[in-house]
């Protein structure tokens, strides 16, 4: 079917076999449509079959494709036949029964495959786009899904509409089974078209949400697997610091012991440096059941060996912190990580004053809302690990802390590091947490204040990408700041540009 003559020969049997014939050929071309879809010949022919199918195969073949749209929208022929399924009127009843989405779709309908001009498409996109329910309701169906990724491209202005929807209702988007091909065809689009920035604030928002995205088995934890996928170093960090504190949780699931393995076989320090902290923090009957669980098992074998090969003081911890367990373990199924230990053991031992640093940076939330508790000394130690455990561990909490004295002290610490880390969680804070009147607060601030100039500064000399971020969620502030103590944000943000 992929050759001329083959498409010729194919198309007279659909024109000219029994229904009983027709059918067995609908049959095989829903099992082959991914093999030929990327060729013009096969493509053509599977917009025939699912022409002439009935409603039955019909609606095979709008699942197999809305279902598996990540494999088609990588090419023109793929969004094609995207466009060729939402105009068969077997699909647009799909949606008769939400008025409101119909009626809209309808629209799209009319414009779709015939305009050159984008201008009216995106007046459309912004109707859309502009009702966060009806847009949901759209992403939620295969037809709706489909029409976003056929309009997704057609113009720089629709695909930052789609993209600032995307961004508002991420979570819904992203762990919606027909959503997240419209998040994975945005990133496709922007790729081809070089805008590396904005793949990589896609990216980051996975990472930042990686947490709620991994508790939800069915499609959240995919987007987290394909996060990690790209071998980006910094989403990795952002994703394990995502799920800092819930590594021994996660490890007990098979699909989040297989996020915590895929961070695991990044050979990246900062997820090895969470979980070992994570395990030797916790008790020997956890720790125990670990060793003996399904899923957690392999997670512990796994850690053992990463930290071996990255470093022998994260191995010396997690030996130091097994040994008295390891008989308990014999003659179960904790027996390899016995096994395990022995194979590996040379050198190493666990240092007591190592892992009590790592502890304080692990509990830093706790810590710095207890202002005699002495973590602002600690962090002078100048030490990468310590001052990306800390902001793993204020995650979250950063504007919250800013407002404090003692709080604002220690959001400030980390930042004057210039680590990539900790600026790129306060940004992502900022800009996920701050609506206008909350940023305004925190710019007038008396404590706030400083930990927004610090953010400005650091962000400038560590990376202009999140410096401009940072001035973009401002900018539109400044005139409210003028005259009251926010006034110097306006007047760093001219200084540094």
């Amino acid at each position: 079917m992929t050759h001329e003559h083959g498409k010729d020969l194919a198309s007279r049997v659909l024109d000219v076999c029994n229904i009983h014939d027709k059918n067995m050929f609908c049959r095989i071309t829903y099992h082959l449509i991914f093999y030929i879809a990327h060729n013009e010949n096969g493509c053509s022919i599977i917009k025939k079959a699912i022409t002439t199918a009935d409603d039955l195969f019909k609606s095979d073949f709008l699942d197999l494709i809305a279902q598996h749209a990540n494999l088609l929208s990588t090419h023109d022929l793929g969004i094609s036949l995207f466009q060729h399924v939402v105009d068969l009127d077997f699909t647009k009843k799909t949606t008769e029964e939400d008025t409101r989405l119909h009626e809209l779709m309808a629209e799209f309908d009319k414009i779709l495959p015939i305009t050159s001009d984008t201008a009216e498409l995106h007046k459309l996109a912004l109707k859309l786009t502009s009702d966060s329910d009806l847009f949901l309701e759209l992403v939620k169906t295969k037809r709706g899904s489909l029409m976003a990724q056929i309009i997704i491209g057609k113009s720089k202005e629709i695909d930052t509409v789609f993209w600032e929807a995307i961004k508002q209702n991420y979570t819904n988007v992203a762990t919606s089974f027909y959503g997240h091909h419209i998040f994975r065809r945005a990133i496709n689009v922007v790729e081809e078209t070089r805008k590396l920035k904005l793949v990589a604030q896609i990216l980051r928002l996975d990472g930042y949400n990686a947490l709620y995205l991994t508790k939800e088995p069915h499609i959240g934890n995919l987007v987290v697997e394909y996060t990690i996928n790209r071998h980006d170093s910094v989403v990795t960090e952002l994703v394990a610091s995502g799920l800092q504190g819930h590594y021994i949780e996660l490890s007990f699931l098979k699909h989040g012991s297989n996020i915590v393995a895929m961070l695991l076989g990044e050979d990246e320090e900062l997820p090895l440096l969470l979980i070992v902290t994570e395990i030797v923090e916790c008790d020997e009957d956890t720790l125990v059941r670990l060793a003996n669980d399904e899923y957690g098992n392999g997670v512990l074998a796994k850690t053992l060996q990463v930290a071996k090969k990255l470093r022998d003081d994260l191995f010396g911890d997690l030996v130091g912190k097994l040994r008295p367990f390891l008989d308990t373990l014999r003659g179960s199924r904790g027996e390899n990580i016995a096994q395990a230990i022995n194979v590996l053991e040379e050198r190493g031992k666990s240092r007591l004053f190592e892992i009590t640093k790592r502890l304080n940076g692990y509990n830093a939330l706790y810590l710095a809302k207890e202002p005699n508790l002495g973590l602002q000394d600690a962090i002078d130690l100048h030490e990468p690990d310590f001052t990306k455990l800390i902001a793993c561990g204020l995650r979250g909490h950063f504007i919250e802390l800013s407002f404090l004295k003692h709080g604002s002290n220690i959001v400030e610490k980390p930042l004057g590091e210039d680590e990539y880390l900790p600026l790129l969680l306060i940004i992502m804070e900022i800009d996920i947490k701050c609506d206008e009147d909350r940023l305004v607060r925190l710019a007038k601030d008396e404590y706030g204040n400083g930990v927004l100039k610090k953010t400005l500064q650091v962000a400038k000399n560590v990376s202009d990408d999140l410096f401009g971020y940072l001035v973009g969620k401002l900018r539109p502030l400044l005139d409210t700041l003028r005259g009251s103590r926010g006034e110097n944000i306006a007047a760093i943000i001219n200084e540094l540009q």
